[in-house]
């Protein structure tokens, strides 16, 4: 007899954590509905050279956040005016996603 009001209190709680549940089941859209977009990456560096017809960019950048350690890498242009205005050398701030094991930059500017 010493349990009843024990139990009582472990259901009552049960059904208020339950009732949250399925408040905020209703309320989380189902993962099939959105649809992930890619990472974005930012950093800085410098333009060392240029592919055929200033398509691709090799830059020595700084560290990306969370994801690599400064490095010296290649870049496809997202357009194919984006690095018309760029020269080696150049100090630049960019942003870049993978799209199919390659990196693409999408904006990029002279610091």
């Amino acid at each position: 007899m010493k349990w009843k009001p024990l139990l009582g209190i472990v259901f009552a709680v049960g059904g208020v954590v339950g009732a949250g549940v399925a408040i905020m089941s209703a309320m989380t859209p189902p993962s099939s509905s959105k649809q992930a977009g890619p990472t974005v990456f930012s950093t800085s560096g410098q333009l060392k050279s240029f592919g055929p017809d200033k398509q691709t960019v090799t830059i020595a950048h700084q560290a990306i956040h969370g994801s690599m350690g400064a490095n010296v890498m290649t870049f496809e242009a997202e357009t194919p005016t984006l690095f018309a205005d760029l020269q080696p050398a150049d100090r630049v701030r960019f942003s870049f996603i993978e799209r199919d094991g390659r990196r693409v930059i999408q904006t990029i500017s002279k610091q």
